[in-house]
């Protein structure tokens, strides 16, 4: 056995006795090689591995390193470079990989070296056994094609995400260290890995990848096994991979960095790598950004903040407790429910659980000094707040410029999850490819879903872009009437409060507004208790007014929302009403609701808005 500090070096895999060879990682190839994918694969691995609720929420900085002079040689001899090259120039021979042909060239003149560290706290860690189980540990540093994230809210499920890290490697080697999260007597860790396809050193044939460790005997030949702890924190030191103490994560080291889509990468193309690598990270993480527990990214040791680019989409988020259901002028913002009917799971009898997304749209300033490229589209996440996609609503640029969300699963209401936000959570996780940068069908959706889950997954955004239009075209006459009829005629229930007179309601509407749009009516307001500290429950009824403003039918409410939640709580009653419960605290709740369509269709009736309920006599009830 090796002596526990024997120097580390790098380990590769014999060619197997079948003679098979290998043309590098298959991975490499499911994605579009661009910064943007890079970006939002490494922040998304990190963000999966935030610790649980209750802990601060993951932190990432991405830092680049320019090594020149000593610091190069030094790099390079803690790296065991001598036995690398050698393999990178078997590598280089192999010529139907374009890849390394320039490696034997570009290495003899090597006077510099850009290192990419990307380091995230609050974070698991590599956790692992080196040999057995499902890990981090294994899944980073070990398996390809294998993702061990169990959680069904995570970014990634392929195992794929991982292969940017060495596709954006100038020598596709990646270093990894860790301390870890529970880690019982040993915390620290550090491995490499260089993926390179089968070549010869000399007279000896190789599989291809390759680890850098301590290397020890293990049945059928050697292999390179963790560093630990004194050992790991010295050699990460040198590396230019040292952590702050006692903070749980992993900074991972792409050695030789550089963006594949640029021919030359020169030496001043430092800042405008960090300039693009901080607004990649700010297009696609803002939801995340802007959670309750949010996810803080540092780009060259300077916290990441919203863009011009996406300050209007930010802005929309801020403001959902707030939405009404109709635009009228520059910064107002709308809420519409977009049903996601689930198919059945195989092998699981229960109905699907039902559930929503919620569409938020903000009306934008029709002539703006700055606009963005981004202006007019629809921005779709879901729990990780990770944006999936952009999708452009109006390429022909006929609707009033305005910004969308389309928060989707424990996206929706981060905060307040429910079954169906898990359910919908988890079914468009399947829904994802291996770039996650849209929701389709894919093979995992028909291994994991009777029926039905494309043509539900493919009609959420075509239904989003409909309601979208909805609120931007100008309403009919008919519509246009709506919320004077519902503000004029509104009867407030005669109810049992005891500490006013019977004639007197102990409740108030405010900002009444109401829209007929596809034989329904979609309505908003906010009701309060006239008298403060007691707690209280209302029941909301939609009614068909007649010709004499009398009763002439009842509407079912067929979609409601509380968009103020902490505090209160809802529930559709037998006939059609909702009933509210709010604690005494609660000095008034902002609602949104739909009614079943009109008998008729699209004629329109006058509509009556009756509430009716009690304070309770015990304040603390």
């Amino acid at each position: 056995m090796p002596q526990p500090h024997e120097s580390p070096r790098w380990v590769f895999d014999a060619s197997p006795p079948s003679g098979q060879r290998r043309g590098g990682d298959p991975s490499e190839y499911a994605f579009n090689h661009t910064l943007d994918s890079f970006v939002r694969e490494a922040l998304q691995n990190a963000n999966d591995q935030s610790l649980p609720h209750g802990s601060a929420r993951a932190e990432v900085r991405l830092d680049l390193d320019q090594l020149t002079g000593s610091d190069l040689e030094n790099f390079l001899t803690a790296l065991d470079w001598n036995v690398l090259l050698r393999h990178l120039r078997g590598a280089a021979d192999v010529t139907t990989i374009s890849k390394f042909r320039s490696f034997a060239d570009a290495t003899r003149k090597r006077d510099r070296l850009v290192l990419l560290r990307i380091e995230d706290r609050h974070t698991s860690g590599l956790v692992g056994d080196e040999d057995t189980g499902e890990s981090n540990f294994r899944a980073l540093c070990r398996d390809s094609l294998l993702s061990h994230k169990q959680s069904d809210g995570a970014g990634g499920s392929y195992g794929l995400g991982k292969s940017v890290y060495w596709a954006f490697s100038e020598f596709s080697t990646v270093l990894f260290h860790s301390c870890l999260h529970d880690a019982g007597p040993r915390q620290h860790r550090l491995l490499g890995r260089i993926e390179l396809p089968s070549h010869l050193v000399g007279k000896a044939a190789f599989m291809g990848p390759g680890w850098f460790g301590r290397c020890e005997r293990v049945p059928g030949g050697d292999r390179a096994a963790s560093l630990w702890d004194e050992q790991a924190l010295d050699m990460a030191q040198r590396l230019h991979m040292a952590r702050p103490p006692r903070i749980t994560g992993t900074t991972i080291l792409v050695v030789g960095f550089r963006d594949p889509t640029v021919d030359d990468q020169e030496e001043g193309d430092i800042a405008d790598l960090l300039t693009r690598i901080r607004q990649s990270a700010a297009r696609f993480f803002w939801p995340a950004m802007n959670f309750a527990r949010p996810l803080r990214i540092l780009v060259g040791g300077e916290p990441v903040a919203e863009s011009r680019e996406v300050s209007d989409f930010v802005a929309t988020w801020n403001q959902r407790s707030r939405a009404g259901i109709r635009l009228e002028k520059p910064g107002d913002v709308a809420v519409r429910q977009i049903p996601l009917p689930l198919p059945r799971r195989r092998n699981d009898k229960h109905s699907p659980e039902s559930g929503h997304c919620d569409l938020l749209v903000r009306l934008a300033d029709p002539s703006p000094q700055d606009p963005s490229n981004l202006d007019s589209t629809l921005a779709a996440f879901r729990g990780p707040g990770m944006v999936v996609k952009y999708h452009i609503v109006d390429p022909a640029g006929t609707l009033p410029r305005f910004h969308a969300i389309l928060a989707c699963g424990e996206g929706r209401d981060p905060e307040t999850k429910t079954p169906g936000d898990h359910a919908i959570e988890t079914f468009l996780r399947t829904c994802e490819p291996p770039g996650h940068d849209e929701w389709r069908t894919t093979p995992r959706l028909k291994d994991d879903y009777l029926k039905g889950g494309g043509v539900a997954v493919n009609k959420l955004l075509d239904e989003a872009c409909k309601a979208i239009r909805e609120l931007l075209v100008a309403p009919t006459t008919d519509a246009q009437r709506g919320p004077e009829l519902l503000q004029r005629r509104y009867p407030l229930g005669s109810v049992g409060d005891p500490t006013s007179a019977p004639s007197a309601s102990p409740f108030n509407f405010s900002d009444l507004d109401a829209q007929f749009i596809d034989g329904c009516w979609r309505f908003s307001g906010i009701v309060e208790p006239v008298i403060r500290g007691h707690a209280w429950t209302a029941t909301i009824t939609l009614k068909m007014l007649g010709d004499d403003n009398g009763e002439a039918d009842r509407l079912k409410i067929a979609d409601f929302a509380l968009r103020d939640r902490k505090g209160g709580k809802f529930e559709h009653t037998a006939d059609g009403s909702v009933r509210i419960s709010a604690a005494r605290s609660v000095n008034e709740l902002a609602f949104t609701g739909e009614s079943e369509r009109l008998p008729g269709g699209d004629q329109l009736c006058e509509l009556g808005l009756e509430i009716s309920g009690e304070l309770h006599r015990k304040a603390d009830v």
